[in-house]
């Protein structure tokens, strides 16, 4: 079946993914974006949550909502200012699309929502995380539920099929997480963070991209999924396996914890700090993961470099 999907936040490093897989399977790929303002071109559309403004044709025919949108949690330090717009660039838009949806009658058959595996804080420890876990206490788990909750209003007050993505450490050649971790590594040698020993929930973006797909595929598939990969690593497990697909060395002296805190402020526990989260309930419905193990991971994104 084809279908027309609209995406938020499609300009970003997994919508880009999302849009060339859904175009090659012959859907209609549609983005919603604050950058389209003023701008004519199919199947791109302004919105501005945080002014509460959207073009409604966007939702117009759209079979598939996407919701990805948020502002990234990494980068500038965490400022009480910075930590508002972190969460209402999620609920906001989250907010907008169902009172745009309730206004117009634009009803998707099926939203997939983005969230985070921080829902479960910032733990370093034997614990495996399920879906059915109690959150953390945490800033980061905190935005994850109210994200959450806020998305949980597509299922409740406008009865649409809802599925909830938790998206681990996105590994991926454009960018993101381990092209950070290798950037080191590429003029000198790359060093472990703090311990090494935070679990890193991470997951191949081409693996995210095809869990989506998954979702798409079965309309029947609702509820929140670990989106992570079944072959858990911890920091210096996937330093070294990085380090092994480019051909280069890891220092054997770790950078301390307790210049990244001072360096990073709150925002070090995004690398301080770690859990193991289960994949088993995705695997479950049928998907078998393209890259389950990190080496392997590693190698496809960095070795032809």
């Amino acid at each position: 079946m084809k279908h027309t999907i609209l995406i938020t936040g499609g300009s970003g490093l997994i919508g880009k993914k999302l849009t060339a897989l859904f175009t090659a399977k012959g859907h209609d790929v549609r983005h919603l974006g604050r950058g389209f303002k003023n701008r004519e071109a199919e199947g791109l559309y302004y919105w501005n949550p945080l002014l509460g403004e959207i073009d409604e044709k966007s939702l117009k025919g759209a079979t598939i909502l996407i919701h990805l949108a948020g502002e990234s949690v990494a980068g500038k330090s965490w400022s009480e200012e910075r930590k508002k717009n972190i969460i209402d660039s999620r609920v906001k838009s989250t907010e907008l699309l169902v009172e745009t949806i309730n206004k117009t009658g634009y009803k998707p058959q099926k939203v997939i929502a983005a969230s985070a595996t921080g829902y479960y804080g910032a733990v370093t420890g034997p614990h495996i995380f399920i879906e059915n876990d109690a959150p953390g206490k945490d800033f980061l788990a905190q935005v994850c539920v109210q994200w959450e909750e806020a998305s949980s209003r597509f299922e409740k007050e406008l009865h649409i099929s809802l599925a909830i993505m938790r998206i681990g450490v996105v590994l991926a050649r454009e960018g993101g997480a381990l092209q950070e971790i290798v950037k080191p590594m590429r003029f000198a040698m790359g060093a472990v963070l703090g311990t090494g020993k935070q679990w890193v929930p991470w997951i191949h973006i081409d693996d995210l991209a095809a869990i989506m797909g998954h979702l798409v595929n079965n309309q029947e598939l609702t509820g929140v999924y670990n989106a992570v990969s079944p072959g858990h690593a911890n920091f210096e497990v996937l330093t070294k396996a990085s380090a092994k697909s480019l051909n280069r060395f890891v220092s054997p002296f770790n950078i301390p914890g307790a210049a990244l805190r001072m360096a990073l402020g709150e925002q070090s526990v995004i690398v301080l700090e770690g859990s193991r989260v289960s994949s088993k309930k995705i695997s479950e419905t049928g998907y078998t993961f393209l890259y389950p193990e990190i080496q392997r991971a590693c190698d496809s994104l960095l070795k032809s470099d």
